[in-house]
């Protein structure tokens, strides 16, 4: 049974734009994005490794973090960017509330998890008509459907991650398709109703059981 999330049609409706021109992406630009505290079993040293690579083929791109920030993880972080020459391309915004206007703003979210207990900024994405990119840890694959909603990759894999986004970013038809196919999924597996309806459906099956036993 997986936790319902808020995946309502008023979530659904944020403008994008708004982060964009806060963040100062201009109009045009590719916009990457993850949703995640920061640490560094999120990957986004891994991510930040693969921009380069990404970069070169999409060289509009830019690429958004989007979490909390206990222990001064952003200096390492940006220290990275700096060293990869990167660092007008990274934009790390700290944690965000509602983070709707943010997943809005994306061409495509990508969570490269190095370990990952479900992926609800995952599910977010997909509920706001986002293609993804992720890893293969923990419940990731039970979120995305590989080669439906986005593609997944091995954890800490530099160039499968920069590889998977380059082919999304390049094919705009199939990434959109993906994003309509995981607004669905998410609709249907992931939502308030589909999880109340899974816990309905699990008690009428341990009502029938014990009625059989009598």
């Amino acid at each position: 049974l997986y936790s319902g999330i808020d995946l309502s049609e008023r979530q659904f409706s944020y403008d994008g734009q708004v982060i964009r021109r806060m963040i100062g992406v201009q109009n045009g630009a590719v916009l990457l994005g993850t949703v995640a505290n920061l640490f560094p079993r999120k990957g986004y040293e891994v991510i930040l490794r693969a921009l380069p690579a990404i970069i070169r083929a999409v060289p509009t791109v830019h690429y958004v973090i989007v979490g909390s920030d206990d222990h001064n993880y952003a200096d390492r972080l940006k220290g990275l960017a700096d060293e990869l020459k990167i660092a007008d391309r990274v934009h790390i915004v700290g944690f965000q509330d509602p983070v709707q206007p943010f997943l809005a703003s994306l061409d495509l979210y990508v969570h490269p998890a190095l370990m990952e207990g479900f992926g609800i900024a995952v599910v977010e994405a997909m509920g706001m008509g986002k293609a993804v990119v992720a890893t293969t840890t923990g419940g990731l694959p039970e979120v995305v459907a590989q080669g439906e909603t986005g593609l997944l990759v091995p954890p800490g894999d530099v160039e499968s991650l920069a590889t998977a986004v380059v082919s999304l970013l390049q094919d705009r038809v199939r990434r959109e398709q993906m994003g309509r196919y995981g607004r669905t999924r998410a609709l249907e597996r992931f939502s308030l109703d589909a999880s109340v309806a899974q816990v309905e459906h699990l008690y009428g099956e341990i009502l029938a059981a014990q009625k059989g036993r009598g």
